[in-house]
């Protein structure tokens, strides 16, 4: 993916496949560079761009599910991977938890 790109913009997904989002998307009228941020930079401005976007949770979603780079969905790619590791914690215990139930017998 091109940083010349802003999230909204660089999916390539056709709307009839969930992409249809990212015409809406508040980055797409800001400067690109904001969302990839050179390390030790202040993502703060993008962040707060996504804060007052309409279309912020299938954004978020779509970085969760393909692991994007830089900021989407008000969040940095370390606060993704921690996404992830608490869904699949959560994922984890709810599989672990499905017990058959005996009724208590006199």
């Amino acid at each position: 993916m091109s940083t010349t790109d802003t999230p909204a913009a660089a999916v390539t997904v056709p709307p009839e496949e969930g992409g249809g989002w990212r015409e809406f998307g508040l980055c797409r009228q800001v400067d690109p560079e904001l969302f990839w941020p050179e390390p030790g930079t202040s993502t703060a401005a993008a962040r707060r761009i996504c804060t007052a976007c309409e279309v912020r949770k299938p954004c978020l979603e779509w970085a969760i599910e393909h692991g994007e780079p830089g900021v989407w969905g008000g969040t940095t790619p370390n606060q993704r991977t921690a996404i992830r590791r608490t869904r699949a914690a959560l994922r984890q215990t709810a599989g672990g938890s499905r017990t058959t139930a005996r009724p208590d017998r006199p």
